[in-house]
Formats: C-alpha cells, structure tokens, sequence
C-alpha cells in the first residue's frame, strides 16, 4: 500500500512480480486505487521558499500524508530569546522527524520519535537564540517513505525573553568573563556574586575566572556555591 501526493494529470500504473521471474495462476490479486483530496491545507509547503509561516503561541496542523512529504514553516524570533517547540501526534505508521534550522540554513535540532507506531508523540524541544531572524521548521517522516493522512499532528511554537545577561555561553570557548580573583598576601578576593538562569532544556553556563597573584607563595582555595531560590 503506498499514497502518493500527485499533481492533475494521466498517470501509469504497473503491477508485476519484483523480479520478473515467477508467476501465480491460482490466486489473483486485487488492485485498489482510491483519489482524494489532501486534507493538509498549508500545501504545498515541501520546501522552505514555499514554507507556511507559523505564528507563535498559536498551534499549527498539518498532515504527512504522502511518501516524500516534508512540512516547512518559518518564524521570525527577536535576539535573545528562548524557544519551545513541541510535536505531538497520535500513534501513526510513521515516525516523524523534527528538524529546526537557524537563518543561514544551520541545522539547530533533529530528533526522531521511533516509538511513533506504538505510543503518540510528544516532542518537546527548547533552544536559547541569540541571534535575531528568520528561523525555520522541518516536519517530515524519518526516512520519507512513509505516510499516514489519518494522524494529524499539531505544531506549537512558544518564545519568551531570556533574561540570562551571560548568554551565549553554552560552550567553553564562549565562556563569561568573570572579575578577577586575586590570590595575594593581604589583598584576597572577597565573595562576588553572579546571577543566571537555565531558560532552555540542555543549557550549560560556562564562566572563566582569572586568577592572579597566585603561587607557591601565596597557595588558596577557590570556592564556588550555587544557590537557587526554589
């Protein structure tokens, strides 16, 4: 069984053995074929020039309901905010793939929900941005070639502020610059505090802190607290 999306026209069909080498007299086959429309009506929307756009807060539904199929939508997100993305589908014969791609065509996210032909899929994905532009959304099969135009899925995009000063500073090499920490004699760093915040699932806050004054001559310990409200 497969489902094509096709455009108006005269199409051919062949029905045969895979390797045109045996046959079956005594039992016949039966061949179905049944047209109608397609019920996802941002289409077309397979290429990010033809993307639907999306607006935040408000849920998006869509189809795969062909072999091939692939859903784009774009969204502007100002600098310096965090991003939700959340997919969620009813069991289906697919497995849907979610791909979020940055402004220059950057890959971001991509996740695979294999377990969607036996539970619905509930992705939830968060990304701290901190570049502002146009930020786009892939929703297609895992390998493109499955379909199933019974499972409607819903695309929900949420954004907020991100109130974290440090950001970026997910890697080492983007590491915030902390004050100095001075190690020498009489002249001994008091405590300095800093404040932040954990806005997107998976975000790391690297800090480096210069120390100076330090030596054999002036050994001392580096202690650090982290402390959050609730």
């Amino acid at each position: 069984s497969a489902v094509h999306c096709v455009d108006p026209g005269v199409y051919l069909l062949v029905v045969r053995d895979a390797g045109d080498l045996h046959q079956d007299v005594r039992n016949p086959y039966t061949l179905r074929i049944d047209a109608t429309a397609n019920p996802d009506a941002n289409e077309p929307n397979e290429e990010r020039d033809d993307a639907t756009a999306l607006t935040p807060e408000m849920a998006q539904t869509g189809y795969l309901a062909c072999a091939d199929d692939a859903d784009w939508f774009v969204f502007e997100v100002p600098e310096r905010h965090l991003v939700d993305i959340r997919l969620e589908m009813p069991i289906a014969t697919l497995q849907p793939r979610l791909e979020f791609f940055g402004p220059a065509g950057e890959p971001i996210i991509n996740k695979v929900n294999r377990a969607a032909p036996r539970e619905p899929t509930d992705m939830l994905e968060s990304v701290a941005i901190a570049e502002a532009g146009t930020y786009a959304i892939k929703i297609s099969d895992d390998d493109g070639r499955s379909a199933d135009v019974a499972a409607q899925y819903t695309l929900t995009v949420t954004m907020a502020p991100n109130t974290d000063a440090n950001e970026p500073n997910d890697e080492p090499d983007e590491a915030t610059e902390l004050d100095e920490m001075s190690f020498g004699g009489d002249d001994w760093t008091e405590w300095v505090e800093y404040e932040g915040t954990f806005g997107a699932l998976g975000d790391d806050d690297w800090y480096r802190i210069p120390v100076t004054n330090a030596g054999r001559n002036h050994p001392g310990l580096l202690e650090v607290t982290v402390t959050l409200d609730t």
